[in-house]
């Protein structure tokens, strides 16, 4: 094991109960599991890196917000995943939350589609058929709510 502290800061993994400050207690050399909280890179590189639950494993790992409010989610590719997340500790050091023993799916999978919304300065619009939100493109996964689009598409 090679553990490293650092503080933590934000509100976007509120959705598993992790508080929005703290110490993170990370595991560099845990190998992740589906749906652990990982410490990671985009490639839009992010200096200190990112604290996010993993939702694909592999070569190219996908990752995502937990927001309170589902619409704000995002999920974006990992560029490099540094380690996982062990604990979190409040100011006092108290184990404020702890991963999970087994692999566990916080939430289910939604299944939506993307819908014709559209035209706007000459590109097709999209809209989510789970969460409404608008997209210029119609990826495997809606980048708001995490929606796996397997529904079909419907273009106009």
């Amino acid at each position: 094991m090679n553990i490293v502290e650092c503080r933590m800061s934000g509100d976007c993994l509120e959705g598993l109960g992790i508080p929005s400050s703290g110490i993170a207690v990370i595991d560099k050399d845990a190998e992740p599991r589906l749906f652990d909280v990982v410490h990671c890179n985009d490639p839009a590189i992010c200096i200190n890196g990112y604290l996010k639950e993993l939702v694909r494993t592999g070569d190219h790992p996908i990752v995502r917000t937990r927001y309170l409010d589902p619409s704000r989610n995002i999920l974006f590719l990992s560029a490099e995943i540094y380690g996982v997340l062990l604990q979190v500790l409040d100011e006092d050091r108290n184990v404020v939350w702890e991963r999970p023993p087994d692999p566990v799916e916080y939430a289910p999978i939604r299944h939506a589609a993307w819908e014709f919304a559209g035209v706007s300065a000459g590109r097709k619009i999209y809209r989510c058929t789970d969460c409404k939100a608008l997209s210029y493109g119609r990826g495997n996964y809606c980048s708001f709510c995490g929606a796996q689009m397997d529904g079909g598409v419907f273009d106009g």
